[in-house]
């Protein structure tokens, strides 16, 4: 009986007892649906609770619980060892997907996630409805997990973080960002992401969608009539209320009033003993009584209590009961006139940060201004501008529960809050009447971040500049909303807008860029010449991806004054460049001829291999489809240019190299250029593995012509978002 699984002994025991699935849920207060996925799954092993349930329902014998309880402790030591490897079982096959991965255990919902199974292969849009610090976002994620191991979303399963979205306009740039898809000009967002996801079929979980219900409704349900193989599940405070939508309500953790067991106390001591393993490792006594008690008094509300024990590493249990008592003389009588849930949280995290030095609160509050995850050298500077001061109250907040840890892409650390200790966190900084103060050193310090990731475009590969800007783009945001949006420092807001050119030419988020440029020239009084000119610019970049061609030339031509006025020679050489694409888009072919070649002398009279490089490229452009030697001259010359400025993969000259070389005829040559632009990260994994890579076996001339003709259109798309 040692390896049987559990779902099959609890099937054994229950047609045993003469008993139908839905007699045995109604018998064990469970829903018919849970038993089913019970009994089907090979590797779940319910919590104590629902063992408890189970085993009184079927009247088992002593031996026979025993036996189910070992099926379900290795179901769970099983799912556990998923968890925090892969995911999935070693061996089976996995949908795509962005899930993240916790490092500690889940507790207590087992009769929920057989529900959520149930749904997902049912309904088409569940939402999990309930308060902060509840648990909706473990359990979406742990519901999406069991997928994962499923065939039914082979085109991925994707976790949407929508917390940190300042409007409701970014819902459907977020989703389309995460799954890969880019604006296209002259077509609305909703109908380029509709046509590329129709028919894939796909898992969604949006999360935290109650600030921005209704664009989430909208966004939603359009997906949802258009892309029949899509599932989405939301979480959030107030439903969707739209058609097809089911609703879940997530409970508190219920609190078992004997002492013994249950979701509550389960996850409590679990984090007890994470907090402490030698003083918690066997709970008993006095010690699991206040540990109850701290559980009712906390009405079981996960964030709650992993908060309560984070205060377990330098206070006894006794003492943490004492500080409720003291902490919560609002929650009897919030609980006689119904008073939010989350006012219960709230005076957790009062009392919470009480026990905090008064430095560490001031750093706390102030950390709320970061929506997303943020660096130390960005703690100290917004928060304290002493690295000393920043790194110790961070230290002493992570000790806490009240700030987590997390790893960049790189390797390195950053900082984050839980959303719903930053809202706190906000509320407190907004209190304490330094709000704006602190604000503006956090618009100051990324637009200084802007300012250097400009200067440093082009001087690295796109890969890296993203990687060094993705990061911080939700900061970006809050800064042009505390600067622009609410109209507290126009020309701060205006220096960081102009920084964000190529920041948001690069990441595809056109719309938004024009909305915070129009912003920024409309509202500062007076701006310097070179503030102005990377402003027009930045218009400029996305006008013409928009497909506003003559409005993106007009702004280049306004763009090349002000650099005149400011004496800035290797910008008028960029917006130079920059007229001579537009005018070549909207067919004036000898205007962009002269203005390319202007820009090409006047950058190279600044000897700046960057800006030389770009106007290169844009002359080369003048002669598309004409076969002329001038266009192949320019652009092996602008090539080792952007190689020269740091820039290695020289993707846009590269693509247009190939292009060249298709329209010529030559298509051997067009797919020797062109294996450097496709066989870059991301693209064809295998292209540099193929032996018909090297010079001395390229394909004949019709299969050359076959292979370099995709490689073609693909070099069409690279120059269309060529600036």
């Amino acid at each position: 009986m040692k390896d049987r699984a559990f779902g099959d002994l609890l099937r054994e025991f229950r047609c045993a007892a003469g008993l139908s699935q839905e007699l045995l849920a109604e018998r064990a207060r469970l829903s018919p649906g849970a038993i089913s996925t019970l009994e089907r799954s090979a590797r779940r092993g319910p919590q104590q609770q629902t063992l408890s349930l189970l085993a009184e329902a079927l009247h088992l014998a002593p031996e026979q619980r025993a036996q189910l309880e070992e099926a379900a402790a290795l179901g769970r030591r099983r799912r556990a060892g998923r968890s925090v490897a892969d995911g999935v079982p070693s061996g089976a096959s996995s949908a795509p997907n962005n899930l993240p991965h916790f490092l500690t255990s889940f507790h207590g919902r087992e009769a929920d996630l057989a529900d959520m199974d149930t749904l997902i292969a049912s309904r088409r849009l569940i939402t999990l409805l309930g308060y902060a610090g509840v648990g909706k976002t473990r359990l979406s994620l742990e519901a999406a997990r069991y997928q994962v191991e499923s065939a039914r979303f082979p085109d991925g399963i994707w976790f949407v973080e929508l917390a940190v979205l300042g409007t409701p306009e970014l819902v459907t740039t977020t989703i389309a960002r995460l799954l890969g898809v880019r604006e296209r000009p002259g077509e609305p967002l909703m109908d380029t992401l509709v046509a590329t996801i129709a028919s894939k079929k796909l898992f969604l979980i949006l999360d935290n969608c109650e600030h921005v219900v209704a664009e989430c409704a909208r966004v939603v349900e359009t997906l949802l009539r258009h892309c029949p193989g899509i599932v989405t599940l939301t979480t959030t405070r107030e439903a969707l209320r739209i058609d097809g939508e089911c609703v879940v309500r997530v409970r508190p953790l219920p609190v078992v009033e004997d002492l013994t067991s249950g979701p509550a106390l389960d996850l409590l001591i679990d984090r007890l003993i994470d907090a402490d393993f030698a003083r918690f490792s066997n709970v008993s006594g006095e010690d699991r009584a206040h540990a109850t008690t701290i559980c009712k008094r906390l009405d079981g509300v996960p964030l709650a209590l992993e908060l309560a024990a984070g205060r377990a590493g330098d206070l006894s249990l006794s003492q943490i009961v004492a500080g409720l008592d003291e902490r919560f003389m609002l929650l009897a009588d919030g609980r006689r006139t119904a008073l939010p849930r989350q006012h219960t949280l709230g005076g957790m995290i009062d009392w919470s940060l009480a026990l905090l030095a008064e430095r560490e609160r001031e750093v706390f509050s102030r950390l709320g201004l970061f929506a997303e995850a943020f660096t130390p050298e960005a703690a100290a500077t917004v928060c304290s501008g002493e690295p000393g001061v920043a790194r110790d109250a961070l230290a002493a907040l992570i000790a806490k529960s009240l700030v987590a840890v997390v790893e960049d892409r790189d390797g390195g650390v950053r900082y984050r809050l839980l959303e719903t200790v930053r809202a706190y966190a906000i509320d407190r900084l907004r209190e304490s009447g330094t709000y704006d103060r602190y604000a503006r050193r956090f618009a100051t310090y990324y637009c200084a971040r802007a300012k250097d990731a400009d200067a440093r475009y082009g001087r690295m590969s796109n890969s890296a500049f993203l990687s060094l800007v993705e990061p911080d783009l939700d900061h970006f945001r809050v800064a042009l909303q505390w600067t622009l949006g609410e109209r507290n420092d126009a020309i701060l807001g205006a220096e960081l807008a102009g920084a964000m050119g190529w920041i948001y030419r690069q990441t595809a988020l056109f719309v938004e860029g024009v909305g915070w440029a129009e912003t920024a020239l409309r509202e500062a009084p007076v701006l310097e010449p070179l503030v102005i000119g990377r402003l027009q610019m930045a218009l400029s970049f996305f006008y013409f991806n928009v497909g506003g061609l003559q409005r993106a030339l007009d702004a280049a031509v306004a763009a090349s004054a002000s650099y005149r006025d400011a004496g800035a020679r290797s910008e008028v050489a960029w917006s130079l460049t920059q007229q001579a694409y537009c005018l070549c888009r909207l067919g004036r072919i000898e205007d962009a001829r002269r203005v390319g070649g202007e820009a090409v002398r006047v950058a190279r009279a600044e000897r700046d291999t960057f800006r030389l490089a770009g106007a290169l490229n844009a002359y080369a452009f003048t002669f598309a489809g004409e076969g002329a030697p001038e266009r192949f001259a320019a652009l092996e010359e602008a090539i080792g240019a952007y190689r020269a400025s740091g820039d290695e993969d020289a993707i846009v000259a590269t693509a247009q190299l190939a292009e060249a070389y298709c329209e010529a005829g030559d298509f051997g040559k067009a797919l020797s250029v062109g294996w450097n632009l496709v066989a870059r990260p991301g693209r064809i994994a295998t292209a540099r593995r193929s032996p018909r890579r090297s010079s001395t076996s390229l394909p004949t001339h019709s299969r050359a012509k076959t292979s370099a003709l995709p490689i073609g259109r693909h070099a069409k798309r690279s120059i269309s978002y060529a600036i």
